[in-house]
């Protein structure tokens, strides 16, 4: 599992990568430090499955697995939380005159 931020200018950084990732590591995971990304940033994730004979944890290689709820099934599901710079203070009320004009 990996994400990697595509910047406006065309350069990349890999923000956050997880190889060899494991059945039994299904968590949150999170950032040291909160990371700015300019307006036009591309975020990228990409993940990858072993379903060769290799894999010891794969009952059957010659069956299709798809997306599903279930351990069986792929499960891959990637998220991100952010925040605008200039958001206001949860509870804290827009005023009329910060609101998008209707006409």
């Amino acid at each position: 599992m990996r994400y990697t931020a595509r910047y406006p200018d065309g350069t990349e950084e890999v923000l956050l990568n997880v190889p060899n990732y494991h059945f039994g590591w299904q968590r949150n995971y999170e950032l040291k430090e909160p990371k700015r990304l300019p307006k036009g940033t591309e975020l990228i994730v990409e993940a990858a499955w072993d379903n060769s004979p290799l894999n010891l944890n794969n009952p059957d290689p010659t069956k299709t697995v798809g997306w599903g709820d279930q351990t069986f099934h792929e499960m891959f599901f990637a998220t991100c939380r952010y925040v605008y710079p200039d958001a206001k203070p949860a509870g804290e009320k827009r005023t009329a005159s910060a609101l998008p004009s209707t006409q």
